[in-house]
């Protein structure tokens, strides 16, 4: 059974996930602008350009978000405010840096990272995003660190429903193209970095410094993890460049549009791990009694994560033919692979909190990540030329399992905690052969939207609830209660 401090997780879950769904809600209404106004080789290329600032737009952190959220609440009232403003001051003196470096040498890394692309006006603009996320992510990173969900959210939905009104703008009204996608983000994040500085002055909550002895406890235990907090953003990046050179830019177009439909497990998974993170390290200083808390509450959230992950795999292809153009309907195929590695993950997002926790540990969460990333690289390579987008796909659900397992193995040299893996690896598999069979009857069914085909679908989610979210019906209903007993 839960205790009152896994309510925690539940509540703050529920405010990372409102915030993020409106969010995502908006990158879906969104879908129609981009598949209208953009063709599938200029959104291949604009998406390309958005992969490159958010893969690095952690190197501008160098990871300090994780050192925020693990050494905040160690320090008094006045000593938050030096961390906090030592953390702002670095990031932003790195970011000059490094956005400086790049609009210097992009002769140098163009032909690779940007295949038959310009570097002005497009890829100039995302180097200025890219600046200007930098800040932005800090005060999201300090809003996660004190627990607060309600402010991380609703900074997230007003942040999402800006970029929202200027893609319209710059897309849609003044039919910029994949320009005006470029530029949307930029808008975006260099007014919420804006924002985020007033309001953590406004709040007294910065201090404008650098202490050396903050900064360099924060590095020493930031940069091992770089890799780590890198590997998913430059995994997403890497595959973008290898079916940008293998396969065309719109090939990359539809890839990403069947990533954003899947995104939905990923984020119920994020929200959660925003969460979980700072309620594993409050658990494990309970000993035996937290331990099996992290067992009980990880099975149960792999659950969710579970017929989350069903009910997108079943239901994609409705959604993509209702949201998007006719010449981007193929794309549903990819979704159910998609999420199927996304489930996957969970071992390894669940299994690395042990290393990140121990310090001494964290430096080797870079085996982890490197080891996804060289899988997924590789086999993608060997198979994108016979298999075109399934390689890419079947690659990243190698690597998955790959990343895991090898997470499994560190985390049991760190500190040994029981996540319940078996059970976690039953769920997947029923998850896969659900999902499996709802794609064999969308394949029969042929294009469009057809009611039987979405009969059998409902049949089979409701299978999907029967499994995963039956056994834990009482829990459920417990956290639930608690949420709208907290709002009251």
């Amino acid at each position: 059974m839960i205790n009152k401090s896994s309510q925690k997780i539940f509540n703050n879950s529920l405010l990372y996930s409102l915030g993020t769904v409106l969010s995502k809600a908006v990158g879906f209404f969104l879908v129609p602008i981009y598949t209208y106004f953009i063709a599938k080789d200029d959104y291949g290329i604009g998406t390309t350009i958005t992969s490159f600032v958010s893969t690095f737009g952690i190197v501008i952190m160098l990871s300090l978000r994780a050192a925020m959220i693990r050494f905040y609440n160690e320090y008094d009232d006045e000593e938050k405010k030096r961390f906090v403003g030592t953390i702002t001051c670095f990031v932003l003196i790195n970011s000059v840096v490094v956005c400086t470096l790049l609009c210097l040498l992009n002769k140098l890394y163009m032909p690779f990272l940007f295949k038959g692309v310009d570097f002005f006006p497009c890829v100039f603009w995302g180097v200025m995003s890219l600046g200007a996320e930098g800040i932005y992510l800090v005060y999201q990173s300090l809003m996660q660190a004190k627990q607060d969900g309600k402010a991380y959210s609703l900074n997230s939905v007003v942040y999402l429903i800006f970029h929202g009104l200027t893609v319209v703008l710059f897309v849609g009204v003044l039919r910029m193209g994949v320009l005006g996608m470029v530029l949307s983000n930029f808008a975006s994040n260099i007014a919420f970095a804006v924002y985020g500085i007033i309001s953590m002055s406004r709040k007294k909550c910065i201090i404008v410094c650098i202490d050396g002895a903050m900064l360099k406890k924060s590095l020493k235990y930031s940069l091992p993890i770089l890799p780590h907090n890198m590997s998913n953003n430059l995994n997403t990046y890497s595959i973008k460049l290898v079916i940008s050179h293998f396969l065309g830019y719109a090939m990359s177009g539809l890839y990403t549009l069947a990533s954003q439909f899947s995104t939905i497990v990923n984020l119920v998974q994020n929200s959660v791990n925003l969460a979980f993170r700072p309620w594993f390290v409050e658990q494990m200083q309970l000993g035996k009694e937290g331990r099996a808390q992290i067992k009980y509450m990880s099975c149960m959230i792999m659950a969710l994560y579970a017929f989350c992950s069903v009910g997108v795999a079943l239901f994609s292809k409705e959604i993509i033919v209702i949201m998007s153009e006719h010449t981007y309907w193929e794309a549903w195929r990819m979704v159910p692979l998609f999420v199927l590695a996304q489930l996957i993950s969970f071992i390894y997002y669940s299994h690395v909190q042990t290393l990140m926790y121990n310090v001494k540990m964290s430096k080797f969460t870079v085996i982890c990540s490197f080891s996804g990333l060289v899988v997924n690289v590789g086999v993608s390579l060997l198979l994108v030329q016979r298999l075109e987008a399934y390689g890419i796909l079947i690659a990243m659900i190698i690597s998955k399992i790959v990343l895991s397992s090898v997470a499994v193995i560190m985390s049991n040299r760190a500190e040994n905690v029981d996540f319940g893996l078996p059970k976690m690896i039953l769920y997947i598999l029923l998850a896969a052969v659900l999902s499996g069979a709802g794609m064999w009857v969308a394949q029969i069914s042929g294009e469009g939207i057809h009611i039987l085909e979405i009969l059998v679908k409902l049949v089979l989610l409701v299978i999907a609830a029967v499994a995963f979210m039956l056994p834990y019906r009482k829990d459920f209903g417990i956290l639930i209660k608690g949420i709208i007993k907290k709002k009251k």
